[in-house]
């Protein structure tokens, strides 16, 4: 492993890391309006509704974290005058970190469940009242994210803050001389055993990963041939107004699922290199695993950034309640103002 090759790599996550911040940003703006949307009580009739409304609350959580995250190194880079070591930063890289991680492993078994549903209440119709209620979806978002927390859970706190000290550097003239400010360094807590937890939490989170990617095709498949049986119900069906949402809304789930397959593929063929392959130390396939989380990241992403335009697009339940919310507002404000008669 060459320098120049190392430094085109840094370049490359450098890029990445940029395109991730003012994606995130879009798609924290486009996210908010979509969750106020999913939780008007029209929309509000669904499990995969409510489904849709969690993925969207963990969505904004990890475009949140990544916006303050990478916001804070932009505003501190390079520079020797901030404490970055202290107790309120490394909390918040603590805190961000687990967020983070529970939030996208969350959102990928949410997106899993939102296509099962689908499935179950198409397949068994007699489960149809059960599998549809609009509490059933928030019960598994409840529970998929006490799972995947608690997964997290087990790594993180094996961390604690140890006592440092921080020195600012000699061009800060604000500070006396001799200042010293104390500072906090994240380490772990029982090296005996932490080799060990690690190896347990990468092979879980690995594994999981790997499933979700060979789930996600799998699933797409069986999505694709219920909605050719929809349409062909809702051809049949001229007048029959729920036979035609369902078809639209098999039609936005799939779209969602094969943005999911897509950001998916990468992280599980990267997690089962990891797990049952022996990769060596420094070879390039090394770097490319430990760069293309970076990159995993900034997919993970974009597609949360899509799921707005994916149901304003293709939901005409979600462009009704979108148009009651903005456009049912403006008009009040206009009627709300009285013509002044001079």
């Amino acid at each position: 492993m060459n320098e120049e090759l190392l430094n085109l790599f840094e370049q490359i996550a450098r890029l990445v890391l940029d395109i991730q911040f003012l994606v995130s940003i879009v798609g924290f703006i486009l996210t908010l309006p979509h969750l106020f949307i999913l939780t008007r009580k029209s929309m509000r009739t669904s499990s995969t509704n409510s489904i849709m409304t969690g993925i969207a609350i963990i969505d904004l959580v990890v475009l949140l974290q990544v916006i303050l995250e990478r916001g804070l190194w932009f505003l501190t880079h390079d520079s020797p005058c901030i404490n970055l070591h202290s107790f309120i930063f490394e909390m918040f890289f603590w805190i961000g970190d687990f967020l983070r991680d529970t939030g996208e492993r969350a959102s990928f078994w949410m997106g899993v469940f939102l296509v099962l549903v689908r499935l179950l209440i198409t397949k068994i119709p007699e489960s149809t009242e059960r599998l549809s209620s609009y509490a059933f979806g928030y019960l598994i978002f409840i529970l998929m994210l006490t799972v995947h927390s608690l997964i997290s859970y087990s790594y993180y706190r094996e961390y604690h803050l140890e006592d440092s000290t921080w020195l600012p550097g000699e061009e800060c003239t604000e500070y006396p001389e001799g200042y010293i400010e104390k500072g906090y360094i994240r380490n772990v807590q029982d090296q005996d055993n932490y080799s060990a937890i690690i190896e347990d939490y990468k092979f879980n989170d690995g594994m999981s990963k790997i499933l979700i990617s060979i789930l996600y095709p799998v699933l797409a498949i069986f999505l694709i041939f219920d909605i050719r049986k929809s349409a062909r119900i809702a051809s049949a069906a001229h007048s029959e107004k729920n036979a035609k949402e369902r078809y639209h809304s098999g039609r936005m789930i799939l779209l969602m699922t094969i943005f999911y397959t897509i950001t998916s593929a990468p992280g599980g063929i990267s997690d089962f290199i990891q797990i049952y392959c022996q990769v060596p130390t420094h070879s390039i396939m090394t770097i490319i695993i430990a760069y293309g989380s970076i990159f995993l990241s900034a997919l993970f992403c974009l597609n949360s950034a899509s799921h707005c335009l994916i149901n304003f697009s293709m939901s005409t339940n979600y462009r009704k309640a979108a148009k009651m919310v903005f456009f049912a507002n403006r008009k009040q404000m206009n009627t709300s103002v009285l013509p002044i008669n001079f």
